[in-house]
């Protein structure tokens, strides 16, 4: 997936000279107006839902090779995952909430894109994310609030699901993180998927 590139910046000196250092969480409380939410929500279900198979390792890949690299929807395990590729709806997510994200050098690239929906009694186990060892941090945008359950895990930190909030960890790929079981609605959640910028992966 071709990359979008965020500015990194480098003040202090006692950074880590390399990501995964060290740990961290970052929460943007509220930070993204319910409309837009919605909005994401709305353009999630029209997105052409598909038969994929199951390649191993959290890899899914459409029957129909025209989505290969197209926009798709998929079912796995109970859950709804939408996989956006460069095109109108993944620009026009970043033109909504791009402003919100956190930036630094964990967050350099866009590695993957997903909205991801969570019907009543769904839920995504304990796990480390292996699709993508380049992932070095992850942002989650919670994009309802209008469930019951839900809420996130990272590290033993848990996490309320409000509308608009956005959280972010970085280590995605060593750190345990997950999902409780939603006991009542659907939850809908933005995820993104990043790596260091260019220049921070040949240095």
């Amino acid at each position: 997936m071709p990359k979008q590139r965020v500015q990194v910046i480098h003040n202090s000196t006692d950074a880590p000279k390399k990501a995964g250092a060290g740990n961290f969480m970052i929460v943007h409380d509220e930070a993204v107006n319910p409309a837009i939410c919605a909005e994401i929500i709305e353009r999630f279900e029209e997105i052409p839902l598909v038969e994929v198979e199951n390649k191993g390792g959290n890899k899914f890949l459409p029957v129909d090779e025209a989505y290969h690299t197209a926009t798709h929807r998929y079912e796995s395990q109970g859950r709804i995952h939408g996989n956006i590729y460069p095109g109108h709806l993944f620009n026009d997510i970043f033109d909504m909430v791009g402003f919100a994200l956190a930036k630094g050098r964990e967050f350099g690239e866009v590695n993957y894109v997903q909205i991801i929906k969570y019907p009543e009694g769904s839920f995504f186990p304990w796990h480390m994310d292996v699709a993508d060892d380049r992932d070095s941090g992850t942002q989650i945008l919670m994009l309802n609030d209008n469930f019951v359950g839900g809420q996130l895990n990272v590290a033993g930190h848990r996490f309320l699901t409000k509308q608009g909030t956005i959280i972010g960890f970085n280590n995605s790929t060593k750190v345990f993180h997950n999902v409780e079981p939603i006991y009542k609605g659907s939850r809908y959640c933005l995820a993104i998927w990043f790596g260091l910028a260019q220049e921070e992966e040949e240095e």
